[in-house]
């Protein structure tokens, strides 16, 4: 709930288009973890600008990889969690209607790519929306 109601609040006080990442958790949240929540998950998944950022659109290669970098965090569980949590959420990742970029490459490589999509959209490509109550 306090990261959705950080969210809710950094949108707010933006003044002009800005990148936001959010925790690989976001997306996986039950509903009814704030009351926004259903909402700002269908506006951010049907996003124009929203990119799903996944090692591999493989199942077992992301779990792989996930965990390997996982693991290489000073706050990480342990390997075992690590898989599991992936295999939770690997199907919720890959079927975000969002487009997926696969990031087992070059630094370089995934930004190419960002930047190729990002360049062939509307020069405004956001949503109308209004902006979520603060409770």
């Amino acid at each position: 709930a306090q990261n959705v109601r950080e969210y809710i609040e950094m949108r707010a006080s933006l003044t002009e288009a800005a990148v936001m990442a959010l925790s690989s958790g976001f997306m996986t949240y039950s509903l009814d973890v704030h009351p926004t929540y259903p909402e700002l998950y269908v506006e951010i998944a049907s996003s124009p600008t929203t990119f799903v950022l996944l090692p591999s659109l493989d199942y077992e290669e992301c779990v792989c990889e996930t965990v390997r970098r996982q693991l290489m965090r000073p706050f990480s569980r342990s390997a075992e969690r690590e898989e599991e949590i992936i295999r939770q959420r690997f199907g919720v990742y890959r079927w975000l209607p969002a487009r997926h970029v696969e990031t087992l490459m070059s630094v370089n490589a995934v930004v190419d790519n960002l930047l190729a999509h990002l360049r062939q959209m509307p020069s405004d490509p956001r949503p109308m929306r209004t902006e979520p109550s603060h409770d």
